[in-house]
């Protein structure tokens, strides 16, 4: 846990941690309005993981 406390606490490597004030990178894309504090969820584009991972297609 953070020794200072924060609004939002932002990271992407870990997937087993998520909740409003902890914005997993790796799960969306996140916009966080600063005036109101209000955060949206964007799904990333399709085969992004697949990126990520540098998995690549096998056969014809």
């Amino acid at each position: 846990m953070p020794s200072k406390e924060c609004s939002f606490y932002l990271y992407g490597h870990d997937k087993s941690t998520s909740s409003k004030k902890f914005l997993n990178g790796i799960k969306n894309i996140h916009v966080i309005e600063l005036d109101t504090h209000k955060v949206f969820h964007l799904k990333y584009p399709i085969n992004t993981d697949s990126y990520r991972l540098l998995r690549t297609k096998i056969g014809m």
